[in-house]
């Protein structure tokens, strides 16, 4: 009996699920998680730096919309994060903020928009 329950918890590995699945679980982790599971092995790391997620936090947290070539949304993710990170917690509503100022003085204020 213990044979067949210890058989039954092997299976319940997530490195046993293929690919996709295994994808799947992850994309629900914030970045700081995934970042860690990306440390478990290196197949972990190929699936968890893969992640559209990563594209979506560069573009919603950090207001990046581009990435280079030679570089992964993972990587910029994680360069802004050793930049900004440690004001994670108000940089997106500054950011917003001064877009949207920038977007105000463009409009209707180009003198002051071009000495900013």
């Amino acid at each position: 009996m213990a044979d067949v329950s210890q058989n039954w918890l092997s299976c319940l590995s997530l490195d046993n699920l293929p690919t996709i699945p295994l994808a799947s679980v992850l994309s629900y982790l914030n970045a700081r998680d995934l970042a860690r599971c990306s440390r478990v092995c290196r197949r972990f790391d190929e699936i968890c730096s893969s992640l559209p997620s990563w594209k979506a936090w560069c573009e919603n947290g950090w207001f990046v919309t581009t990435c280079p070539e030679e570089k992964t949304w993972k990587q910029v993710y994680i360069e802004q994060f050793m930049i900004w990170g440690k004001y994670e917690h108000c940089y997106t509503a500054i950011r917003r903020a001064w877009n949207q100022i920038e977007g105000f003085t463009r409009t209707f204020c180009p003198e002051i928009y071009s000495s900013l």
